[in-house]
Order: structure tokens, then sequence, then C-alpha cells
């Protein structure tokens, strides 16, 4: 886990040099290395090899394998990698370099230009993968494709633009990509993961989960901890969480299923949605609709101008939107708590259950064209002003003996009180 953690944040770092990388990898694993080690000639040692055609392209396949390893840590400049467990007692290696070239000795030499390395130090299983020059850059790709025991304690793996996939590991995962897609699943520890802007896919996750994209949507099927997830502009969803929460996006939307804990989300301007949560709610959108239900803890939502719905409260609610309705849906309970419900346009609609005691205060600041309803005789108009300006309606109520203050307020809406269905 440690191992791991030091793989992540060292290239999580800018550096200003590529050829950095492969020595810092190195570092992080505790391993020292001669230029020698660390630009080898030829394929990896007691690997096998083999040049085809396929398609347009040419292929040269290296196959080998390695001694159980307790981590994995995979580092190259470009290329998809795949990492997936197995019940096997080694682990063994399908690297594929692929060119387009007019002939099989034009591909040997842009095959050439792009260097790989799979070695063991240890406990830990190695790969590393760089170019020699730009124009091999250009001209060529690699796919590395690793089997190894389900019960691999770790996996760190860092690509230049290339997918990657992990899948069915007991241990903890750390990943990056400048730009390719991400796909997890079915990973026994924690897990961290980041693209520069593709999209991000989590299966079933044993631990706490961290994941980043620039711009590609994020989806978090289970996890067995928290989940952290930020986006540039891309949706995000989470089916299920054990614990925690938080969630952020320039512009997309976000949904949350399920959460042990409490939950925060923010956009900037899309929809949001929170749905069962053992804890508090903080959900904030520069513009799109947020609707929560069944939150065990206070909730507070804002948005520039969507509507807002809330039921299932049994804790204290502090709502405000630019230009939307809203709805508030009280389900009672003793952690009630004093509330406010704000829009600048729109009507704000309260259902309250036969039992509940509140004291209601409210307002419509321009309530010409305006009215308040409610189920409540306790509910009622105790002030208006003067017949030449703006007419501000002032709401008053201590429902079933009052209780906790709930503020209303609106704009140019209505203000309705109903007795919520049992």
């Amino acid at each position: 886990m440690k191992d791991v953690n030091s793989f992540a944040r060292i290239t999580n770092r800018r550096k200003g040099s590529r050829a950095a990388w492969p020595l810092a990898f190195l570092l992080c694993a505790g391993l020292t290395a001669s230029a020698d080690t660390l630009f080898p000639g030829g394929d990896p040692a007691g690997s096998e090899s083999k040049v085809y055609k396929d398609g347009g392209a040419w292929v040269q396949e290296i196959s080998g394998s390695l001694p159980a390893p307790r981590e994995i840590k995979v580092v190259t400049e470009a290329g998809s990698v795949k990492v997936r467990g197995a019940a096997q007692s080694n682990l063994t290696y399908v690297l594929k370099k692929r060119v387009r070239a007019g002939s099989e000795e034009e591909a040997r030499k842009l095959f050439s230009s792009f260097r790989i390395q799979a070695w063991s130090q240890g406990e830990v299983a190695l790969f590393r993968g760089q170019f020699d020059s730009h124009y091999g850059r250009r001209q060529a790709s690699v796919d590395f494709d690793i089997s190894a025991p389900r019960s691999t304690a770790a996996v760190g793996a860092k690509t230049g633009g290339g997918s990657v996939a992990v899948n069915n590991i007991s241990g903890s995962v750390a990943v990056e990509t400048g730009g390719g897609s991400i796909q997890l699943d079915e990973v026994g520890g924690s897990a961290s993961a980041s693209s520069g802007g593709g999209s991000i896919e989590l299966g079933n996750m044993g631990g706490n989960v961290s994941v980043e994209t620039g711009g590609g949507s994020i989806r978090v099927k289970s996890a067995g901890g928290s989940v952290a997830a930020s986006s540039g502009g891309g949706s995000i969803e989470v089916l299920s969480a054990r614990q925690a929460v938080s969630a952020e996006t320039g512009g997309g939307s976000i949904r949350v299923q399920k959460c042990g804990a409490e939950v925060k989300v923010e956009s900037g301007g899309g929809s949001l949605e929170i749905g069962e949560t053992g804890g508090a709610v903080i959900a904030e959108t520069g513009g799109g609709s947020i609707r929560v239900w069944g939150a065990q803890g206070n909730v507070r939502a804002g948005s520039g101008g969507g509507s807002i719905h809330l039921t299932g409260l049994t804790h204290g609610v502090q709502v405000e939107t630019g230009a939307g309705g809203i709805i508030a849906e009280f389900a009672g309970g003793a952690a009630l708590t004093d509330s406010m419900l704000e829009t600048s346009s729109g009507d704000v609609t309260v259902y309250l259950p036969a039992n509940l005691g509140v004291t209601i205060r409210g307002a419509i600041e321009s309530g010409s064209k305006n009215s308040v309803r409610s189920d409540f005789g306790e509910v009622r108009v105790v002030s208006e002003s003067d017949q030449w300006g703006p007419r501000e309606v002032l709401v008053e109520g201590k429902v079933n003996g009052g209780g906790p203050l709930l503020k209303i307020r609106t704009t140019t809406g209505n203000i309705v009180v109903l007795r919520a269905k049992k």
C-alpha cells in the first residue's frame, strides 16, 4: 500500500522531461539501475517474439512470464495497459507493438524505435516502454496485456495516452493516463485513477476511491469506502458507496443513488440527484435542477436557476434557487431543526405530516398576483403593503402548536402548505 501511494504521488507530478519517468518509477519502488539496464537492447530476457501482419498494420508480439509478484508497476510513454487477476501461480504477459509500414523491413525499423522492458526485482514485476525518437512515436502504438495472480497486493500503471484497465485484483490500484479511458473492476483495496480527458468507469471496488478526469464522464458502481470524483465537464454517477461521497464537475450532471454517509456534490451548471444517504447533503449547481430524497441529515441545496425538489426530510434544510420552484416534503421526527426555503421566481410548496409541529414565517415580496394556500388553519396572511406599491404578503402560523422555525420566501411565486398524504 505504501509503495503504490508513493508511485501515485510521483506520477502525478508533471515532469519537465519524459526521460525522468523510468528513473522516478524505479526510485519509487526502492530500486536502482544503471543506464544500460534502463535502456537494454532487444526484447525482454526469457521472452518470445514474432512479427506478423494484421490488416493494414505490422505487429511485433512479445510474450513471456515472470515469477508471481507482490506488486506490478508499468510506465510507458504511449499505449494501452491491461492487468487482470486470475487463478495462476505466475505472471504472464503479451506486449504488442503495432506500426503502419510498407514492408516488414520498414516495420522492424519502427519497432526498434520503441523499447520495452519486463523484469522482476524482488517481489515487484516492472514494465516500461519508451520511444527513442519522435518519428517512432508518431508511427507506433503498443499494448501491455498482463495476467497475474488475483492475490497481487498492488498495481500501479502510467501511460502517456492509451487506455488502462485493471480487473480482478485483491489489492490496491493506482493508474494514470494522459488522455485515454480507464476501467477498473473487482478491486479489493483502495483505488485512484486519473485521466487527462477520457471516461472513467469503476465496477465493484472494495475500498476508498479517488478519480479525476479532465473532461470525461465518471461512473462508480459500488465502493466499499468513500468516493471522491472530479471531472472538468463530464457527468458523474455513483450507484452505491458505503462511506462519504464528494463529486465535482465543471458542467455535467451528478447522480448519487445510495450512500452510507454524507454527500457533497457541485456542478457548474448540470442537474443534481441524490438518493438515500446516511448523513448530511450539500448540493450546489450553477443552473440545473436539484432533487434529494431520503437524506438522513441536514440538507443544503442551491441552484443559480433550476427547480429544487426534496422528499423524506427528517432534519433541517437550507434551500435557495435563483429562478425555479421549490417542493419540500417533510417526514417529521425529533431531529428536525430550523429551515429556510427561498426562491427569486417560483412557487414554494411544503408538505407537512399531520402531527408535525413547526412555526412558519413566510413572505411573497411582490404578491399582487400571487396567493397563499394552506391545508392548516393556523397558517394565515398577517399583513400586506399599501395599494400604491408592490404588495408584500406576509404569512405566519404555528402548526400543531409550533416547533422549529420554517422560513419561506419567494419574490413572485405562490406559497402552498399542504398536509402530507400518509
